[in-house]
């Protein structure tokens, strides 16, 4: 794979995630999250050194991370439905101090720079709360995105990210189609 730079960001999705009494995980059917401007990705690592006669071993460790999506907004059914929120009997978004947003897959196809597409899956992120701000309109229209924050953490297997790009000699013709019907669990293309 040949890492090009990303010039666009487009079909966003997210699955929520249900894990058994055993740990096995299943994803819901993927949703389309909504039109984003900008993802960025932050991974924490460690790092330690063990001295071995043949000289130093560096072992790097995935500790997490995060995923910030701007976005131009998203419906309250959305939003309640990522961040753990009720909606009320008259579409109220009811909004508790002890919400607990579901744990979900995030999913996107970005752009390369040679006109690719590079596609996708965070399997295991959590929701965080995020600031909101709210401007009176002034007299040139400058919109303002949502900022919609996940933590990025890893599986029991220790799986957190699957990625394919649509110029991979493995990649199916029809991939567009088939990345974002269900999230990708290592099985073949259906």
């Amino acid at each position: 794979m040949k890492k090009h730079a990303i010039q666009d960001v487009k079909n966003i999705y997210y699955a929520l995630v249900t894990a058994d009494d055993n740990g096995t995980i299943t994803y819901a059917v993927p949703k389309l999250l909504y039109e984003s401007e900008q993802i960025d990705i932050s991974v924490n690592t460690s790092t330690i050194k063990k001295y071995t006669t043949g000289g130093t071993d560096v072992i790097n460790d995935f500790e997490g991370g995060q995923i910030v999506i701007k976005t131009y907004g998203m419906d309250n059914v959305t939003v309640a439905e990522v961040e753990g929120h009720e909606i009320d009997s008259n579409g109220v978004v009811i909004e508790k101090s002890d919400d607990d947003p579901p744990y979900v897959a995030i999913g996107f196809e970005a752009i390369k720079r040679n006109g690719e597409s590079r596609f996708v899956w965070l399997l295991y992120c959590k929701k965080k709360h995020d600031n909101e701000e709210y401007v009176k309109k002034a007299e040139k229209t400058d919109p303002k995105s949502s900022t919609l924050t996940f933590e990025v953490t890893e599986r029991a297997d220790k799986q957190w990210k699957n990625v394919i790009d649509s110029d991979d000699t493995n990649a199916p013709d029809d991939l567009r189609n088939k990345w974002f019907e269900k999230v990708y669990d290592g099985t073949a293309w259906a």
